[in-house]
């Protein structure tokens, strides 16, 4: 496996409802994140469709495991569809930075290049009745980490931070793969705020890691050359 090294500062936040909780960031500390170039390991797959199929890949992945990592262990080409919309708790930097939705079957991830949710993986398991499992990592990820942990991170008094977006939210009967895990009604990007994959291409192509060295990491994991990315709906 061939990987590059870099050192970049995060700052360390959570959030996962329409809005950033009204705590703002949790913590003022950073995290010295290793970035490595990585590849599907032998045996687990690429193409995620669970929420507990997600952590078992980051499990096997090398550590620490960065947001760059993982998205490079995706099985490519990866189905994406891309939104400026600030009006959430993983808000895009504009057009240029956008929130990035990978959509496979049954499961949706979102990732961020910059800004507020930069370092969070955040997912959506489909669930019955129109609804769907939410879930988040925080990166980098040190060591290996049960499921519950994407639904812990969450969490917020008797329910999790999602319900300020995402209405109806009810618990999941726990099992191996859920516990503790909530589901809510899912919520589909506004049209209006459509970022083509054109110009997804185009801000990869235009990025000066020298300059932004995370954000270019990100984009270039997602569609940078030889990712094959293609526009897709939910």
């Amino acid at each position: 496996m061939g990987f590059r090294r870099a050192i970049i500062a995060i700052p360390f936040l959570a959030a996962c409802g329409c809005l950033p909780n009204s705590s703002g960031i949790v913590s003022t500390q950073t995290a010295a994140q290793i970035d490595m170039k990585c590849s599907t390991p032998d045996g687990i797959s690429g193409r995620p469709s669970t929420i507990y199929e997600v952590m078992t890949l980051i499990n096997a992945l090398p550590k620490p495991t960065s947001l760059g990592c993982f998205l490079d262990a995706l099985e490519k080409p990866l189905k994406v569809l891309a939104t400026s919309s600030q009006l959430n708790g993983q808000p895009a930097e504009g057009a240029r930075s956008p929130r990035i939705f990978i959509i496979n079957a049954g499961l949706i991830l979102s990732v961020v290049p910059a800004g507020v949710g930069s370092n969070r993986l955040e997912m959506s398991e489909s669930a019955p009745y129109a609804q769907s499992i939410k879930g988040e990592v925080i990166f980098p990820v040190l060591t290996a980490v049960s499921t519950s942990v994407a639904y812990s991170t969450i969490r917020s008094g008797n329910g999790t931070s999602c319900a300020s977006c995402h209405q109806s939210e009810t618990p999941v009967s726990n099992d191996s793969t859920h516990f503790g895990a909530f589901a809510s009604e899912k919520r589909y990007p506004d049209p209006f705020f459509a970022v083509s994959i054109q110009s997804l291409l185009q801000s990869e192509r235009q990025c000066r890691p020298d300059q932004e060295a995370y954000r270019c990491r990100i984009l270039s994991a997602v569609v940078g050359p030889d990712r094959d990315a293609y526009s897709g709906t939910y």
